[in-house]
């Protein structure tokens, strides 16, 4: 069905008809009228938000709205608009993902920002069928227009009537989506993945229904309303977003056999280097292809080894590749880089006069690191400074005469 054509607005039309005489539905809702998105396309990544916002300046009538419209031009784009561009474009790492990026709410009623029309309609059975037959609507869009593979929740609400709490607010009002938690995450947010859907009688679907949004992430971050008023609240980056969109990709490649079966490891390895699978997932094979799939297969070997051959293995690596500069020996012997780069209180390199005298320290055999001349590596990291020598590694190995 990806293609489909839909009126939206003819949908929310005939809603907005049925409970034109409904005294239960507030005056001021039905005066204002209605706002919507309308999406026509497969987009991979959707912000969901719970309803448009009628300020005073707005009119009352039906109103089409583009939250992306000025995506990424600072001077035109207000605050909501700032907080999204935050989460789609990184200027630094290159990385831009409003091309895969749409938006929605839940609802299409027009609200001054506040949770009480939602409480009043709640409260009353007209009112909660009002909701229920716009998540009708949104949800026959998620299914058949958008199918994204992430989606960003800006509150607690919308994972509410996504079915995310069902434990604690019971069935009423929920498009029924069945999750699973997913422990091994990237932030300090709650990610889950839909699994399927429940037995959702308000909705008219039993358990006979299919959904097409099988393995979709979900990710909830409310902060993103009050992200530009709310600075100690930590941040949702594109990074984050485009490894769980790569993640989907590999996942559902392997339930249709064009990928081996997908470990532990190689999950975690995609969300920690997601670029790096790109290319295996489209199948390319041009040198950036060829050098990604190298490194892939050179990490992997890294992590079945225990943590001391692990750091030796990743330096003979180093210095069988010839990678590294002067620029990058000196930065190893400062004490400054190795704390930022690797959260070590040390320098990494040394001498074979420090590591003589401190050769508890340091690996026994030197390393052929640059010209060949030989280096003292420290043998102890944790598992976090590890997981940051791999980061300094895949980056070294990738963009090495590039």
């Amino acid at each position: 069905m990806k293609g489909k054509k839909m009126d939206i607005q003819e949908q929310i039309a005939s809603v907005w008809q049925n409970y034109e005489n409904n005294k239960n539905i507030p005056t001021f809702i039905k005066e204002r009228r209605y706002g919507f998105y309308d999406n026509q396309q497969q987009k991979d990544i959707l912000v969901l938000g719970i309803a448009p916002i009628y300020q005073t300046k707005s009119v009352c009538k039906p109103t089409k709205y583009n939250i992306l419209h000025h995506l990424g031009d600072e001077k035109n784009m207000n605050a909501y608009q700032k907080a999204i561009t935050k989460i789609v474009i990184n200027e630094k790492e290159k990385l831009d993902l409003s091309p895969w990026l749409t938006y929605m709410d839940l609802f299409y009623y027009r609200t001054d920002g506040n949770k009480s029309e939602l409480n009043t309609f709640l409260s009353t059975l007209d009112g909660i069928m009002f909701l229920i037959d716009q998540l009708q609507i949104t949800k026959t869009s998620l299914e058949q227009i958008i199918q994204p593979k992430v989606i960003v929740l800006n509150s607690k609400e919308a994972g509410i009537f996504m079915g995310i709490y069902q434990d604690q607010v019971g069935s009423v009002c929920s498009m029924g989506y069945e999750f699973e938690e997913i422990q091994l995450n990237l932030s300090s947010f709650s990610v889950y993945k839909i699994i399927g859907l429940l037995p959702n009688i308000i909705l008219g679907e039993d358990k006979t229904m299919k959904t097409n949004l099988i393995g979709t992430y979900v990710i909830c971050y409310p902060s993103l309303l009050h992200q530009s008023l709310n600075l100690e609240a930590p941040p949702l980056l594109p990074q984050q977003i485009y490894y769980y969109r790569e993640l989907v990709g590999l996942e559902k490649s392997t339930l249709t056999n064009k990928e081996p079966y997908v470990s532990t490891v190689d999950v975690d390895l995609l969300l920690n280097h997601a670029f790096l699978y790109r290319y295996r997932l489209k199948g390319d094979r041009d040198p950036d292809a060829i050098r990604a799939d190298i490194i892939l297969t050179d990490l992997i070997e890294f992590r079945k080894l225990a943590p001391q051959k692990m750091v030796k293995a990743i330096f003979d690596k180093v210095s069988e590749s010839k990678i590294l500069t002067i620029h990058d020996i000196l930065e190893l012997f400062s004490f400054s880089f190795c704390q930022t780069t690797f959260r070590y209180k040390r320098a990494i390199l040394a001498t074979k006069k420090t590591a003589k005298r401190n050769k508890n320290l340091y690996f026994p055999e030197p390393f052929n690191l640059y010209s060949n001349q030989f280096f003292y590596v420290s043998k102890f990291w944790s598992i976090q400074q590890r997981r940051f020598l791999e980061h300094w590694f895949v980056k070294l190995a990738y963009y090495h005469n590039n």
